[in-house]
């Protein structure tokens, strides 16, 4: 799993707390594909003037997100 993604995008995991994947979104649906988060529902989020919206997928460290974490980096995950 670590091989399929980048050092940098991983390193976000250590500071990671449930929620939004907002404004990364894009790289916490990798970091999902790649099996380290687990999707825990969806944030319709609020509509700003434009239109867009700050919500989107709801993520959570999964186990293997908090294993490597917790033996890769050497941080206590948030969850």
């Amino acid at each position: 799993m670590v091989l399929r993604a980048y050092y940098t995008d991983l390193e976000l995991l250590k500071s990671f707390q449930r929620g939004t994947g907002a404004p990364n979104q894009t790289l916490y649906n990798t970091l999902y594909s790649i099996g380290f988060l687990d999707k825990d529902g969806e944030d319709e989020g609020r509509w700003d003037a434009a239109g867009a919206a700050d919500g989107g997928d709801v993520y959570a460290l999964n186990r293997y997100g908090a294993t490597l974490v917790r033996y890769g980096f050497g941080v206590s995950p948030g969850t």
